[in-house]
């Protein structure tokens, strides 16, 4: 699987590269966006993670561009800077399969990789294991990584907080208020019933949950191809 890393910090560019190639990945690492369609040329990319937030990679303007780029058809996965919050005008311009919030957990990284190209992250973890044991620097990034997460999020916060972000949407906040009014729950009706609410609550959470995006995507390809065929 074919990597392409546009990282605006040189020092976490190179040691990504390093982490995702001792665990099977084929990387090519960039410090500047302009760079990103040659890459698409001449490395062929299957994901580009973009992590920046200066004139020379900025994760939003790689976002932006790469919706524009038809050309591409590949994923890509936006980490966002620390103290930063897109709009969700913002997310809307932007093309993403995955969201992660700097710093950047190796261990997230790599699963979110390994789920994009449909491989066990396992076996690429127990790697990273090793590699890491042998790395006095991986180690150091690591162990930098979980502080910087810990202070990050609030006592008692919810582990996804560390990886989603939280929007603010009024309409969809109104759809939800609209569904819970015309559920009618009675205290004395079975634990089946409110499972049914609970799975209907999870349906609206999918608007803008990132890991169902993949899967949302994928259904949306299925109708159209299914409705052109029908249409022929």
């Amino acid at each position: 699987m074919k990597v392409l890393l546009a990282y605006e910090d040189y020092n976490e560019l190179t040691l990504t590269e390093s982490y995702l190639k001792k665990v099977g990945f084929d990387v090519v690492g960039i410090s500047n966006e302009l760079l990103i369609q040659d890459q698409i040329l001449a490395f062929h990319p299957d994901v580009i993670v973009a992590h920046g937030k200066n004139v020379k990679v900025s994760s939003f303007s790689v976002g932006q561009k790469l919706k524009e780029n038809h050309k591409f058809t590949g994923k890509v996965v936006i980490v966002v800077p620390q103290g930063i919050r897109p709009t969700p005008e913002e997310i809307i311009r932007m093309k993403m399969d995955a969201v992660i919030e700097a710093p950047v957990n190796p261990e997230r990284l790599i699963q979110v990789l390994a789920r994009m190209g449909r491989v066990d992250s396992a076996p690429l973890l127990e790697k990273f294991h090793r590699a890491r044991m042998n790395d006095p620097e991986l180690e150091r990034i690591m162990m930098i990584s979980k502080t910087n997460d810990e202070a990050a999020i609030p006592a008692g916060a919810p582990t996804s907080a560390k990886i989603f972000i939280p929007i603010q949407d009024t309409a969809r906040a109104k759809k939800y208020s609209n569904l819970i009014k015309s559920t009618k729950i009675d205290p004395a009706v079975t634990t089946f019933d409110r499972k049914d609410v609970r799975e209907k609550q999870k349906d609206l959470k999918k608007d803008w949950d990132f890991d169902q995006m993949e899967e949302m995507d994928q259904r949306r390809r299925d109708f159209a191809e299914a409705l052109f065929k029908k249409g022929k």
